[in-house]
C-alpha cells in the first residue's frame, strides 16, 4: 500500500528534481547575505553604542542624560541604517540645564566621535548684531559651491557648503537660548530639518540634512521647557528676557536635561581634583597632602547649594588649597627644591576657612 502511493509521487517528483537542486545553493547563498548582514547591524548597533558609553564615561554625575543621548543616537542611526523611515528627518537633541554641569563636555565628544569630518561649532559670537538678517540666514544663509573653498570667505558664511559636502558631520550649537533671544529663525530651521530632513535656503535651494546631527545647548531650565518658556538675563543688563519654545519643535527634537549635581557627585568631582595637588607636592616637595573627610562634606555641601556654575565651582576650590599650600610651605622653611624630610599634613575646612594640620 505504501509503495502504491510513493510511486506516483515520486514520479510527479522526479522531473522537477533538478530545478530543486539547482536553486538551492542560490537560496543558500541569499540566506547567508540575509543573515550575514541582519548580524553586521546588529553588530554595529552594538559597537556604536559601547563605543558613545566608553566615550561618555568621563562625565560624571549624568547617567541618565547620557542613556538618553545614547538610546536617542543609537536608535537614529539604526533606523537610517535599515531605512526604516526614507523620509526621516535630522537627528536634533537639546541639551538643557545650569552651565558647569557637562553639556559642552558631552557635546565635545558626541563631535569628535560622530563626524565623519572636522565637526561645525557654531556659538551667539558668530552672530553680528549689527546685521539685520536674522541668525540662521546669517549662519546658512549664504550658499555658494565656492565658498567651501574659499579660504577668504568668513567661516560662517561657509556653514551651508559644509553640510553639502559633508552630510554626516554633527553640528554644535552652543547657547541655543542667545540666539533665541535674537529671534526664532533657528528653531524653525531646526523644526524643519527634524521634520523631513531638508535645510531650506530661499524659496528654490534645500540641503539635505537627513544624515546630520544637530546638538544644541543652553541654559533653560527644565521646568521652563515643561511651560515652554525660559527667561534669560542679558548681556548688558540684569532683565529677564523670554524665550518661547514652541510645543510643536519641542516634540520633534530629542530633549535631555543635565540636572545639578548632588552631594555625593561633587564629592567625586572634589576628589578627582585634588588627586594631581597631592600627587604635586609629594613629588616636589615630599609634602603628603591629605584632606579630612568632613571637609571634603563641607566643600561638596557648599558646591550642592550654588544654583549655577556646576563643576566649575570646584575651581574655587582647587586655587585657595594651592594658596593656602603655598602659604603653609613658605612658613615651615619647605624650600623650592626637594625636601629630604617628609611632611605629612591634613586640610581641614569648615565655615569658609581653611586650616591645615600638622600629621
Amino acid at each position: 500500500m505504501v509503495d502504491l502511493l510513493v510511486m506516483p509521487i515520486a514520479m510527479l517528483v522526479a522531473p522537477l528534481l533538478p530545478v530543486i537542486l539547482r536553486s538551492i545553493p542560490s537560496y543558500m547563498q541569499k540566506f547567508n547575505e540575509w543573515s550575514s548582514a541582519s548580524y553586521q547591524k546588529l553588530n554595529l548597533k552594538s559597537n556604536l553604542y559601547d563605543d558613545l558609553k566608553k566615550s561618555l564615561s568621563s562625565v560624571k554625575g549624568q547617567d541618565l542624560a547620557i542613556n538618553t543621548v545614547i538610546d536617542s543616537i543609537c536608535g537614529w542611526s539604526e533606523s537610517k541604517k535599515n531605512k526604516i523611515d526614507k523620509t526621516s528627518g535630522g537627528l536634533v537633541i537639546h541639551m538643557a540645564g545650569v552651565s558647569g554641569t557637562g553639556k559642552s563636555m558631552t557635546a565635545d565628544i558626541l563631535a569628535n566621535k560622530l563626524s565623519k569630518n572636522s565637526a561645525i561649532r557654531i556659538s551667539y559670537s558668530d552672530i553680528d548684531t549689527t546685521d539685520r538678517r536674522s541668525c540662521a540666514e546669517q549662519l546658512f544663509g549664504n550658499y555658494t559651491e565656492k565658498s567651501v573653498f574659499d579660504t577668504d570667505v568668513k567661516c560662517n558664511t561657509s556653514y551651508a557648503s559644509q553640510l553639502v559636502y559633508n552630510p554626516e558631520i554633527v553640528v554644535v550649537i552652543d547657547e541655543f537660548d542667545k540666539f533665541m533671544l535674537r529671534d526664532d529663525s533657528l528653531q524653525a530651521m531646526l523644526w524643519d530639518i527634524a521634520d523631513t530632513g531638508r535645510l531650506r535656503i530661499g524659496k528654490d535651494t534645500s540641503i539635505d540634512c537627513s544624515k546630520t546631527i544637530f546638538i544644541l545647548t543652553s541654559n533653560a531650565s527644565k521646568e521652563s521647557i515643561k511651560l515652554k518658556i525660559n527667561k534669560l538675563k542679558t548681556d548688558d543688563s540684569d532683565s529677564l528676557e523670554t524665550v518661547n519654545f514652541k510645543q510643536a519643535f519641542l516634540n520633534r527634537i530629542t530633549n535631555v536635561y543635565f540636572e545639578n549635581f548632588s552631594k555625593d557627585i561633587y564629592k567625586e568631582i572634589l576628589i578627582s581634583h585634588f588627586k594631581p595637588i597631592k600627587e604635586y607636592y609629594s613629588k616636589k616637595y615630599n609634602l603628603f597632602v591629605d584632606f579630612n573627610n568632613s571637609a571634603l562634606d563641607n566643600m561638596a555641601t557648599e558646591l550642592s547649594n550654588m544654583k549655577t556654575g556646576g563643576a566649575r565651582n570646584v575651581g574655587i576650590f582647587t586655587k585657595k588649597i594651592y594658596l593656602e599650600l603655598y602659604k603653609y610651605r613658605r612658613e615651615a622653611g619647605i624650600s623650592e627644591s626637594y625636601c629630604k624630610n617628609r611632611y605629612d599634613i591634613e586640610i581641614m575646612y569648615s565655615n569658609k576657612k581653611y586650616e591645615i594640620l600638622k600629621k
